[in-house]
């Protein structure tokens, strides 16, 4: 058994991160695991399990002999700098403090300017990396990392409800989504509209978007049951990358908004269609995706996590 210390972008109102919190749980149920929160009591009900502050990690992390960073698209400087810098530093705090540390299931990038390709090697080198994804994959290579490709930990999440039926059309929109042409294409539909909040922040767009949609209703997802109200649909419209896995892991047909790349990284593997925030979309493009080969990868992760925790040579007792 191995005390293990997770990091990621956990207690933030983001239902794809708490995912991949849930899921990490369940295959790690015989270590002993404490959790680093932006909302520690939350995560604790939440989850059930103990977690500790942002800032007490920094400053008294405690004894543990791994730091996992547990999926996510934590290493990338698309936004701001500032994010990037701070798992690093994380990094760097955790080996200072004696820890090991395994880095799982990773979306790398985008990257922008030069410091990256120096920092990340240095903070990374002769770390264990597995990534979510082919172009994660690239990226690792352009840095020179060793790195294995695997998939999102969202695809290892065994709770997932039964599909029941095809009441509603689901749509899980962020920032940017509400324009005259996407309202009239899902009300062309004349169907019943599911409107999923990923993020608590997607709240309030979805009350805007039930004014201009008068058959729909907004969900906000918060806790795994919550995946209930998903096995209604006949369709996903997604946005947010999670909505697209968790379509694809469901058996859901999808059809993804690519404002990033990684949701357009995800559907190429996953065999979904998807377009820009600008195109319009066509009916014809909604189709199921293919899991056979990220079920596969999804398996491996775990695999080569397990083969680490026997073979590790760093001195701590797994």
């Amino acid at each position: 058994m191995a005390k293990i210390l997770i990091f990621g972008y956990y207690g933030y109102g983001n239902f794809g991160d708490e995912l991949l919190l849930a899921t990490l749980k369940a295959h790690l149920k015989e270590h002993e695991l404490v959790i680093v929160s932006g909302d520690p009591v939350n995560t604790e009900k939440l989850h059930e399990i103990k977690a500790i502050s942002r800032k007490m990690f920094w400053q008294r992390p405690g004894q543990h002999d791994l730091f996992l960073l547990g999926g996510g698209s934590l290493l990338q400087n698309s936004t701001s700098n500032r994010s990037l810098v701070y798992y690093l530093a994380a990094i760097e705090r955790a080996k200072l403090a004696g820890m090991d540390v395994y880095l799982m299931a990773q979306g790398l990038g985008p990257l922008k300017g030069w410091w990256p390709k120096i920092a990340i090697p240095r903070v990374l080198k002769q770390t264990p990396l597995t990534v979510r994804d082919r172009q994660s994959l690239e990226i690792a290579r352009g840095l020179k990392l060793k790195a294995d490709l695997v998939a999102d930990l969202a695809l290892s999440y065994e709770n997932y409800p039964q599909k029941k039926s095809n009441q509603f059309i689901g749509v899980a929109p962020k920032k940017g989504f509400i324009n005259k042409a996407n309202i009239n294409w899902l009300l062309s539909f004349e169907r019943e509209i599911r409107l999923f909040a990923f993020h608590r922040q997607d709240h309030e767009l979805c009350f805007k978007l039930e004014k201009l949609l008068p058959r729909a209703h907004s969900v906000l997802l918060e806790k795994p049951s919550d995946l209930e109200q998903m096995a209604e649909l006949d369709f996903l419209w997604g946005m947010r990358l999670h909505s697209l896995i968790i379509a694809v892991a469901m058996g859901i047909p999808a059809l993804g908004i690519s404002y990033d790349p990684k949701v357009a990284a995800f559907c190429q593997e996953a065999n979904l269609c998807w377009h820009q925030i600008d195109q319009l979309p066509q009916k014809e493009w909604i189709r199921s995706g293919g899991k056979q080969e990220l079920t596969s990868r999804a398996k491996k992760n775990w695999q080569l996590f397990d083969k680490y925790i026997k073979t590790s040579t760093s001195g701590h007792s797994y």
